[in-house]
């Protein structure tokens, strides 16, 4: 029982992310390690926005891509400031930023299956 404990806990360290609340903080840590910034724009209030990160970010492949690739930064539109030169067509708006340029690379609006969300991942480059 305690091996079954421990590589469940261990699944959830290798596979988990943390998604980062400030937008700056998001976008500073997206420069350093290069990574491309996958930006959330949410609110508590919204159901597909919570199915998103409880359901759908919790698949091992999913959380696996996000972690290696993306630096996944949440805004809720209600309490915090929409950053220039996004928009909220809905929630969840997902925007993909690129780390040395800053531009948009892509926008998502809506919520999405965990396999249907992992193949637009990865069809996003820098």
């Amino acid at each position: 029982m305690k091996k079954l404990f421990l590589l469940s806990y261990l699944t959830v360290l290798l596979f988990s992310f943390e998604w980062q609340n400030d937008y700056n903080k998001g976008i500073s840590l997206s420069q350093k390690t290069q990574k491309i910034a996958m930006i959330m724009l949410s609110s508590e209030t919204c159901d597909v926005c919570q199915y998103m990160k409880h359901k759908v970010f919790t698949d091992n492949a999913l959380e696996y891509a996000v972690r290696s690739r993306f630096i996944p930064i949440e805004i809720d539109i209600v309490k915090q400031e929409i950053p220039q030169g996004l928009r909220a067509l809905g929630t969840p708006t997902f925007y993909f930023i690129d780390p040395q340029t800053k531009r948009i690379i892509k926008r998502l609006v809506g919520g999405a299956k965990a396999e249907d969300f992992l193949e637009e991942l990865q069809k996003i480059k820098k």
